[in-house]
C-alpha cells in the first residue's frame, strides 16, 4: 500500500495481495468508509467517520481492524479513530505527519510506503 497524506491523492496499490473485497459502509450522508479485509479476519479501515458503526460491522463479520488510514483530519473522515483504537487492541492509525489527525499513533509523509499484512 502506498498512502499519501492529504497534500496529495492518495494511491492504493497491489490491492489483490491483500484482499479480493473492498467494503464500501456510507458515514453520514455524504461519505463512505472502506475496508479491505484480509482472510484471516483483518481489515484495514480508511476514512472510518463513524467509529460505532464500523465496529458493529466488524463485530457482526467477524473482522478485526488493525489499521486505519486517514486521509485527513476532518471529523468526517477521521471521526471514528478513537473509538477504533479504544476497540481494537493494538490497532495502528495512520495519517498525515503535518495534518494533525485525530488518535494517529503512526504519522507517515507523502512518499511513505507502508507494508501492511
Amino acid at each position: 500500500i502506498n498512502f499519501c497524506p492529504a497534500t496529495t491523492r492518495r494511491s492504493i496499490s497491489k490491492m489483490d495481495s491483500i484482499t479480493n473485497d473492498i467494503i464500501t459502509i456510507p458515514m453520514f450522508h455524504d461519505n463512505y468508509c472502506y475496508l479491505l479485509p484480509s482472510p484471516n479476519g483483518d481489515a484495514i479501515a480508511i476514512d472510518p467517520a463513524d467509529g460505532n458503526k464500523i465496529v458493529t460491522y466488524c463485530q457482526e463479520n467477524s473482522l478485526k481492524i488493525t489499521h486505519v488510514l486517514t486521509t485527513h483530519k476532518h471529523r468526517d473522515h477521521a471521526g471514528g479513530n478513537d473509538i477504533i483504537a479504544s476497540k481494537f487492541e493494538g490497532v495502528k492509525i495512520l495519517g498525515g505527519r503535518k495534518d494533525a489527525v485525530e488518535g494517529c499513533t503512526q504519522p507517515v509523509d507523502d512518499g511513505d510506503v507502508l507494508d501492511i499484512g
